[in-house]
């Protein structure tokens, strides 16, 4: 299945189509057609199985795996309990050698999540950003860490049917925030406004209502 991305010209950034394969384990796997890219967004909704028992932390999206296992560095689900998830962005556990953010919590809705990914190449360190829609849930910074996009190594992981993806966009854009706004790249990714949203619904609404009355 090919993901075709949302033009981002008007703020400098590449637009290329990605693709998503199928893999053993049920994962799936990001094909960005390049070595690397530095600076990059990854949009998607997320449905867990509702009496899904939690045991062990595991892994949401990795830069890179090695077989059935992610490496390099990890966004992982760390706590779940009927619809609140709690997320941390590191090193592979159990002994991260360096995190971005852990404790990042919210319940899951019909709102999708999307990580941003910046690296300083002036050597400022690298962010990691968490939003749900257009909140922004959590954000850090890692002087030492990087987490590039990778050629066929970079992943999202299923858990044996109790976790699911759909609407999965990808991105890679300039690092300059003057650019490139965590907005701007939301919007790019057709992540609508609280506002635009709620518009939207209310229009449906009218609509169904004047379908009604004929």
């Amino acid at each position: 299945m090919t993901v075709s991305l949302l033009s981002m010209t008007a703020h400098g950034a590449i637009t290329v189509p990605y693709t998503v394969e199928s893999l053993t384990e049920g994962n799936l796997q990001i094909n960005p057609g390049t070595t690397s890219n530095t600076s990059w967004a990854v949009s998607f909704n997320m449905e867990i199985n509702p009496d899904f028992s939690l045991e062990n932390a595991l892994p949401v999206y990795s830069a890179n795996y090695s077989g059935a296992n992610p490496t390099g560095n990890v966004f992982y689900l760390t706590g779940f309990d009927h619809g609140e998830c709690t997320f941390a962005a590191e090193k592979p556990l159990p002994n991260p050698a360096s995190s971005w953010f852990t404790n990042a919590t919210l319940t899951l809705d019909a709102s999708p999540l999307t990580l941003i990914y910046r690296q300083d190449l002036s050597g400022g360190g690298s962010t990691i950003s968490l939003y749900q829609g257009t909140q922004l849930i959590m954000s850090g910074t890692n002087a030492a860490s990087l987490f590039p996009l990778n050629n066929n190594l970079s992943t999202l992981w299923t858990n044996n049917g109790n976790i699911q993806y759909s609407n999965i966009q990808v991105s890679y854009f300039d690092k300059d925030p003057g650019i490139d706004s965590d907005m701007s790249i939301l919007s790019a990714l057709n992540i609508p406004e609280p506002a635009t949203a709620s518009m939207g619904l209310l229009g449906l609404a009218v609509l169904a209502m004047r379908r009604r009355r004929f």
